[in-house]
């Protein structure tokens, strides 16, 4: 199957999945948005259960040792890069951490050796003012730093980085339900210290009652 695949532009998945616990879920969504719902084709409502973003995020995240700060050992040997504190060393962030991976603003605003890191990563993909974007170039730098990358897709975006690069993912997912119906649900939380709301700077918005 793995040689059959080799000589394929892509492979799609599409599978039917049902919740592991009663038959309600939480959807993407946010406080000011709501659950991302949508018309399919034909007038039938679907909603966006998981996003193409929050999917390469639980994508990334197995790939991550959270409490040692490190790869996982399948991926150890794969380069990347992190971000360390000038002071003392201390691992602060990564390009496996990073929503902008790369292109994060906290390896962008580091220090490589003496060089600025947002100088350092556009030597190493070869911008230049007044030249086209290599791409060969751009795409095997991008595999010598983290590859992972050219998995989940990086955008050059800051202004001072000529040409912009975007490497779109070459994994891509999402989940979707078809026919889907919104929950009425409520929730209650209780405060056993104070059943009331206090003054000033002691009310629901803080926390309390």
């Amino acid at each position: 199957m793995i040689d059959t695949l080799a000589q394929e532009p892509r492979f799609v998945v599409d599978a039917r999945l049902e919740p592991l616990v009663g038959s309600v879920f939480q959807p993407t969504g946010f406080p000011d948005l709501g659950a991302a719902t949508f018309e399919r084709p034909g007038g039938a409502t679907a909603v966006l259960v998981e996003s193409v973003q929050s999917l390469t995020n639980h994508f990334e995240a197995l790939g991550w040792d959270g409490p040692a700060q490190r790869p996982v050992p399948a991926l150890a040997a794969l380069p990347y890069v992190d971000v360390r504190s000038g002071e003392d060393g201390a691992f602060l962030t990564s390009s496996r951490l990073e929503p902008h991976r790369l292109a994060s603003a906290y390896i962008r605003d580091a220090a490589v050796e003496g060089t600025s890191g947002e100088a350092w990563i556009g030597q190493r993909l070869g911008l230049r003012d007044g030249r086209p974007l290599d791409w060969p170039h751009i795409y095997r730098a991008i595999f010598e730093l983290d590859p992972l990358c050219l998995v989940h897709g990086v955008f050059f975006s800051h202004k001072k980085w000529h040409g912009n690069p975007k490497v779109r993912r070459s994994l891509t997912a999402v989940i979707e339900a078809h026919g889907a119906r919104p929950v009425v649900s409520g929730g209650l939380k209780r405060d056993d210290v104070s059943f009331r709301q206090g003054g000033e700077g002691r009310g629901a918005e803080e926390g309390y009652g």
